[in-house]
């Protein structure tokens, strides 16, 4: 990820590195959705950030 400008930032790649994936599984955490906060992988990062 990189700032694009004015408190933008966006994710960069080539061809198909799983960008909209990554931006799939961003959304459903930040949004709260309960299947994707329920995956323990993502417990490190997620106390770190609330």
């Amino acid at each position: 990820m990189r700032g694009c400008g004015r408190g933008e930032w966006g994710v960069q790649g080539q061809g198909r590195l799983g960008k909209s994936h990554f931006m799939a599984v961003l959304y459903a955490l930040l949004s709260g959705t309960p299947a994707a906060r329920a995956r323990t992988g993502f417990d490190p990062v997620l106390t770190k950030r609330e």
